[in-house]
């Protein structure tokens, strides 16, 4: 049947089915690649835009790194090999990168191989485990995961906020891997002083603060509700909270990790989907007027 239709629309079927694919079914994604040498030309944009470094394909990745056609493709990057060493590789041929993510030791050793044109184009840094050393001066957004950063302080992420000059979205990561508390998960009180002094820093530029909270906390409904109302109370009479609800935004990951692998894991499937503290979180005046509104029921 393929063969009686105009090859434009065989391209374009194909095309569409590599969209869908590259995020459900990635490996269909890649046998669609395998039909032809045209089919791959047409596809090949679509399954390098966004690149996930894992332990499995690292190699393979350095290879494709150092293909200035194949290199230059590719938009996001995202590095969950934790032992990966790129100190060898040069990156250069990332001159369309829009967004990286990953282990800080090993995003910074990336940063600062990039050619200028990147340095232009990149807008979204996410770092694991961040040493919070200054970024490009073009990035806009954030997003710092406190899990492994073993107390980092406020100062240090003001810092970061400081150093960060066309900063407008601003994000955490508080994930929870253990079983028996939620010492990892900021309470109420210390997530109003963390936004209060990141807000007084970030100014009227700093459009929006996303925080995932990630543990048991918020998987039980009657607790994610308590947790909701003891923000608000806890922002009560604040002055900076003029319109917080608005640029405050939650991911409620209701996942519950055991270990961090299992983090490790959600992250390699979440950055193939594209998924992030931005795309997920919701602002919190929606979450609250939801609670509310539960509550009088």
């Amino acid at each position: 049947m393929l063969q009686h239709l105009p090859i434009e629309l065989v391209l374009e079927t194909f095309r569409e089915a590599a969209e869908i694919f590259v995020v459900s079914d990635r490996g269909s994604a890649v046998s669609l690649a395998q039909t032809s040498r045209l089919v791959y030309n047409t596809v090949r944009r679509i399954l390098l835009r966004r690149v996930v470094v894992t332990a499995k394909n690292c190699n393979a990745i350095g290879d494709l790194l150092q293909q200035a056609d194949g290199a230059a493709l590719i938009l996001d990057l995202h590095v969950t090999a934790v032992y990966w060493d790129p100190s060898g590789l040069s990156f250069c041929n990332l001159t369309n990168i829009r967004s990286i993510r990953g282990i800080d030791r090993i995003i910074y050793i990336i940063l600062a191989e990039l050619p200028a044109s990147a340095r232009t184009s990149l807008f979204k840094i996410q770092l694991w485990a961040p040493n919070l050393e200054p970024v490009p001066p073009s990035v806009t957004h954030v997003c710092l995961s406190l899990a492994a950063a073993n107390g980092i302080s406020l100062q240090q992420l003001l810092n970061s906020v400081k150093d960060t000059p066309f900063l407008t979205n601003f994000g955490f990561e508080f994930i929870n891997t253990k079983a028996d508390r939620d010492i990892d998960v900021v309470w109420p009180d210390t997530l109003v002083k963390y936004l209060r002094a990141i807000f007084d820093v970030g100014g009227p530029q700093l459009r929006q603060i996303a925080v995932r909270l990630c543990g048991r906390i918020v998987v039980a409904e009657g607790q994610w509700g308590s947790y909701l109302a003891a923000l608000r109370k806890a922002s009560e009479g604040e002055e900076w909270a003029t319109g917080w609800s608005q640029r405050v935004y939650l991911w409620r990951d209701t996942r519950c990790f055991k270990h961090a692998k299992d983090d490790l894991k959600a992250c390699i499937t979440d950055a193939m989907a594209g998924v992030d503290v931005w795309s997920e979180a919701r602002p919190l005046s929606a979450l609250l007027a939801e609670s509310a509104q539960k509550q009088q029921m």
